[in-house]
């Protein structure tokens, strides 16, 4: 699961994430296998960082020139959290 770019869009992202955190933490682990969900945010995005910070994701890496916006190229941050790192 990748928290897209359009939950950011919508303003407040942390309050989206309180409500809808826990309801795909729990989606994810009632299947056999449950990966890891990932986030992405803009590097310059500190915001964004502290709220998936706060929910308890931690930073895998950046893809590099990862997405277009306005003809121009930029990275990405990607955060994970696993199964047994979330509280349901």
């Amino acid at each position: 699961m990748i928290l897209e770019p359009v939950i950011a869009a919508l303003g407040n992202m942390a309050a989206i994430l309180d409500s809808v955190e826990p309801l795909i933490c729990r989606l994810a682990s009632l299947t056999w296998y449950s990966p890891p969900i990932l986030g992405s945010l803009n590097p310059d995005n500190v915001a964004s960082g502290r709220v998936l910070d706060r929910i308890g994701m931690r930073k895998e890496g950046v893809l590099r020139h990862h997405r277009a916006k306005g003809g121009v190229w930029r990275d990405s941050v990607i955060c994970s959290i696993l199964e047994d790192e979330h509280n349901l």
